[in-house]
């Protein structure tokens, strides 16, 4: 519940009138540490939550919106 309303505050802020489109880009770029099991499940409800709930409120900042998965090693789920 904390992290859908840290997700949902980051669309409200960046949905602040007089921003410019690389405020709004900062404010709606999510990093996920770790492409193990837990990291990629995340990045997919969040990609998830984006693609179907996003668009019903907030369609015009779609375009600012990034997701970026990151990890140290040179492969996703090394360890499956």
């Amino acid at each position: 519940a904390k992290l859908r309303k840290g997700v949902g505050n980051c669309f409200e802020r960046a949905n602040y009138p007089g921003l410019t489109d690389e405020q709004r880009e900062a404010a709606l770029t999510f990093a996920v540490i770790g492409a193990g099991p837990t990291g990629v499940e995340f990045c997919g409800e969040l990609c998830d939550f984006i693609e179907q709930d996003v668009p019903r409120f907030y369609p015009h900042l779609l375009k600012y919106v990034r997701v970026k998965l990151i990890e140290a090693s040179d492969k996703v789920l090394m360890a499956f």
